[in-house]
């Protein structure tokens, strides 16, 4: 199991890093643009492709990684306001809501992908290259993040169980009076 969280986490973190790239490259190439379009020197061809397929690439390869670290854009103020076996129930729901989505689309992106690469599609826009480039990393990302979420829900069931014994335990120690 440790071997499996070490690959899991270090394919997390290697497509936060790859988000991370692309931010980089959007800053340096837009701005670089800019600066060309106010010189007068022309366009670089196909940057605003470029940062379309960016802002797609940023927010998909970046999405397991924020979820990890429990960073990601999240509504809780019903269950932050529930207490007990109430929030539990909640968080046990939107857990299964985040598993049936994430696999959802983990499988119908599964069968784009293979389509878009069985037909040998391309996107012809500025720029010319297979469309399969683009389809990698929403079943990449939905795989991540459905294991993210069964790892969170071994965790909160394993932690549960924990506080249940860690309570019987207490509760059958002598009282010892000082």
């Amino acid at each position: 199991m440790h071997l499996f969280l070490r690959s899991f986490y270090f394919l997390v973190n290697t497509c936060a890093v790859l988000a991370a790239i692309c931010v980089a490259l959007l800053i340096i190439i837009i701005g670089a643009e800019a600066i060309f379009r106010s010189l007068g020197w022309g366009l670089f061809p196909g940057v605003i492709d470029l940062s379309e397929y960016g802002l797609f690439v940023i927010a998909v390869l970046g999405a397991p990684w924020l979820l990890a670290r429990n960073k990601h854009i999240k509504v809780d103020f019903l269950s932050s306001n529930l207490k007990g076996a109430s929030k539990s129930g909640a968080q046990l729901i939107v857990n299964l809501l985040m598993l049936f989505i994430c696999g959802v689309i983990f499988y119908y992106s599964l069968i784009v992908l293979g389509e878009s690469f069985m037909r040998d599609e391309y996107i012809y826009k500025e720029l010319e290259f297979p469309d399969w480039w683009l389809q990698w990393q929403v079943p990449l990302s939905m795989l991540l993040m459905f294991i993210e979420v069964v790892l969170r829900m071994a965790k909160v069931e394993r932690d549960a169980y924990i506080m249940k014994l860690e309570a019987e335990a207490l509760a059958n120690l002598p009282n010892v009076e000082a």
